[in-house]
């Protein structure tokens, strides 16, 4: 549910489903549970509200409350934490984590090692820059259970290296692979990305002169995002202004 509030962009509501699952988490017995409630709190100030520097803050805060080694090697949310600190700007505290998940997995191996060190790496790449390394890693995350998995951070990558075309296709891929109809972790991970997806898609495909494109994936941005938290809302104002304006131009355009 709070994965499904945060795809349209109501992140109070969000966060209270985040605090009220961390509750009955900590009920349980789980002991990350704190951890990953403020991790994703932190990443969600970076990732839609561009604050950089308090969701670094956070994730510090964060640590020092619930340190890694005071959890099993099994639960520690490594991916989490360095996809925090990498939307944060923060790839060298991100690269502290990455080194710390390399220790643990000498002592205790698990079958997801491989996908969680190739994502975390790209995590860390794009946060550098490094835009091919990016490419190459998020390519090798690609393997598990979670089909779409790597698609939005690998289209990211060719999108912050210039290669528009190929954003578009694996963008376009992302959001008709139907995930939504397959498991929770899918669920959560489109709810970081889906909206943005679309707004940039519309984005460049307006600059390709597709306006039909650039039409429908602007309307779908605005429709998921109509109800949006007021601090999105100029974000979808703009977005709106663009669409009425191609469809001005296109008059003929379909939603």
């Amino acid at each position: 549910m709070a994965a499904i509030a945060r795809s349209r962009g109501k992140l109070a509501e969000a966060a209270k489903l985040e605090a009220d699952a961390a509750q009955v988490n900590a009920q349980r017995g789980v002991k990350q549970a704190a951890l990953l409630r403020d991790v994703t709190e932190a990443t969600v100030r970076a990732w839609f509200l561009n604050d950089r520097v308090g969701a670094a803050a956070m994730i510090d805060r964060a640590l020092s409350q619930t340190p890694l080694d005071s959890l099993h090697q099994t639960v520690r949310p490594y991916g989490n934490i360095v996809f925090g600190y990498a939307a944060a700007g923060r790839p060298e505290r991100a690269r502290v984590v990455y080194n710390a998940f390399e220790r643990g997995t000498k002592e205790v191996v698990t079958f997801q090692d491989d996908r969680e060190r190739h994502r975390m790496l790209a995590d860390i790449a794009l946060a550098e820059k490094k835009y091919d390394d990016a490419v190459r890693e998020y390519r090798a995350s690609d393997v598990g259970f979670c089909v779409p998995c790597a698609l939005p951070g690998l289209g990211r990558a060719y999108d912050l290296s210039g290669q528009s075309d190929s954003a578009i296709v694996v963008f376009e891929r992302y959001i008709n692979t139907g995930y939504l109809t397959r498991n929770a972790t899918e669920a959560a991970d489109l709810s970081w990305y889906l909206a943005g997806i679309h707004k940039r898609l519309g984005e460049l495909y307006e600059n390709k002169g597709d306006t039909q494109n650039a039409i429908s994936h602007y309307f779908k941005f605005v429709d998921l995002w109509k109800d949006a938290d007021r601090q999105l809302q100029p974000t979808v104002m703009e977005v709106g202004a663009r669409l009425a304006r191609l469809r001005h131009t296109e008059p003929s355009a379909k939603k």
